[in-house]
Order: structure tokens, then C-alpha cells, then sequence
């Protein structure tokens, strides 16, 4: 599984591990994930260091897609990593689900 981050201002090394780790975590829950995007951006509201943290991840046929604000980069990125965990469960449940279907009939 492939991954990139992306962000308009410097990531530190420990910032970087930190992520990739959690990264390489969601390949246990969806084997099925090719390749996850990681984009940070200063918000848009009026709070000063808000930050937005967005995952996309890429599954044949069905990509996953989530975003959080917080007031930290790794709590931001914790949040959407939770989400989009969340969602590739949810995605591999269906699909489990679906071949069962198949089979069944």
C-alpha cells in the first residue's frame, strides 16, 4: 500500500512516523486499500492554528473519503484516521457480506 502526505507547511520526522504507522495499521482492517492520500491544510475559520486533516483511500471500485479540524495536527489526523478506519470496516463487512449473498444463491 502506497501513501502520501501533503501539507503547506513542514511535518517533523516524529509527526511523519507517527502517521505512517498508523497508516500501515489500516491495511488489518481493509486489505483491499491500494494507495491513502493525507492532505493537511490551516483551516478557514477565524481559530488560530486550527488545522484540517483529510484521508482518502483508495479501494477498487470505492474510495473512502474523511476529514476533521482540531486544534492540533496529530489530533486532527487521529480523528480522521478513526473515521476512515471506520469506514474501511464498514466497506470490507459489505463486501464480505455480498459474497455471501452470491454464494448463497
Amino acid at each position: 500500500m502506497n501513501y502520501t502526505l501533503e501539507a503547506p507547511f513542514q511535518l517533523s520526522e516524529d509527526q511523519k512516523s507517527t502517521i505512517a504507522k498508523k497508516l500501515e495499521k489500516l491495511n488489518n482492517f481493509n486489505s483491499d486499500i491500494t494507495k491513502i492520500d493525507v492532505y493537511f491544510k490551516e483551516s478557514d475559520s477565524n481559530v488560530k492554528g486550527e488545522v484540517v486533516a483529510e484521508i482518502r483511500a483508495f479501494i477498487p471500485g470505492h474510495d473512502l473519503f474523511t476529514q476533521n479540524k482540531a486544534d492540533k495536527l496529530l489530533k486532527a489526523f487521529s480523528a480522521a484516521y478513526e473515521s476512515i478506519k471506520r469506514q474501511a470496516i464498514e466497506q470490507k463487512n459489505k463486501w464480505r457480506d455480498k459474497k455471501v449473498s452470491i454464494a448463497n444463491n
